[in-house]
């Protein structure tokens, strides 16, 4: 087993902090970085890590249509609609590693009716990590979207969802759920026991797969791309 990061900007660097905990041998290959090896050592390495700028991520991708290893391709995978394609492929391991953050709600509570999601950063950067765990805890495929200044209101399976993104401060990272019945409580997504990442790492290298469509599905539709 042997990774290579693609990109070694500050997630490249994460993902190779914790492969090197894991005791994985890894290499970068980044144009911009000194000492990067180039895409014909491709062959040497049996997993991929795309951790590059956003808007690239589709490019390289196609530039790794002949690997037959695994490929991580950090969140959001895509942002466009005709790139979503993307998902379908059993090699990719889209990057939702807040689905490993042991801090996170794992189920709804009874009764649960709302819940809220606050975060900083971008739409475009971080929007994808509650957007998915929406998805994953309410098991929405389908749903109505209301955009309410900065807000963004997502209806499904009897679910109301409050999204609530910003660049400033406060730093955040919270859901916060609250049922019929008056019970509201408060996830700190802030304070994991275990690095999601690494958590997210071990699950690729061994070989687990993500369906991560439905929630790319719904970024794309929120974003407008």
């Amino acid at each position: 087993m042997r990774v290579l990061i693609i990109g070694y900007g500050k997630m490249g660097r994460i993902h190779g902090k914790h492969l090197t905990e894991l005791g994985v041998p890894w290499d970068y290959c980044d144009p911009l970085v000194s000492h990067s090896v180039g895409l014909n050592r491709l062959p040497e390495f049996s997993h991929v890590i795309v951790a590059t700028p956003i808007d690239t991520h589709h490019d390289v991708f196609r530039a790794l249509h002949q690997f037959a290893g695994r490929i991580l391709i950090e969140k959001p995978v895509v942002i466009r609609r005709d790139h979503l394609h993307v998902l379908d492929d059993p090699r990719v391991f889209p990057g939702m590693s807040e689905r490993f953050n042991d801090a996170a709600p794992r189920s709804l509570p009874a009764g649960c009716c709302l819940i809220e999601f606050a975060r900083q950063g971008t739409r475009k950067e971080v929007a994808i990590h509650d957007l998915d765990l929406f998805c994953q805890l309410t098991g929405a495929t389908e749903w109505e979207i209301e955009h309410s200044g900065s807000v963004v209101i997502v209806r499904a399976e009897g679910v109301r969802g409050v999204f609530r993104w910003h660049e400033g401060e406060p730093r955040e990272r919270t859901v916060t759920t609250h049922t019929d019945g008056g019970t509201v409580q408060t996830f700190d997504l802030l304070h994991p026991r275990t690095p999601p990442i690494l958590s997210e790492l071990r699950a690729f290298l061994g070989g687990h797969s993500i369906d991560a469509r439905a929630a790319h599905r719904l970024l794309v539709e929120i974003i407008g791309e």
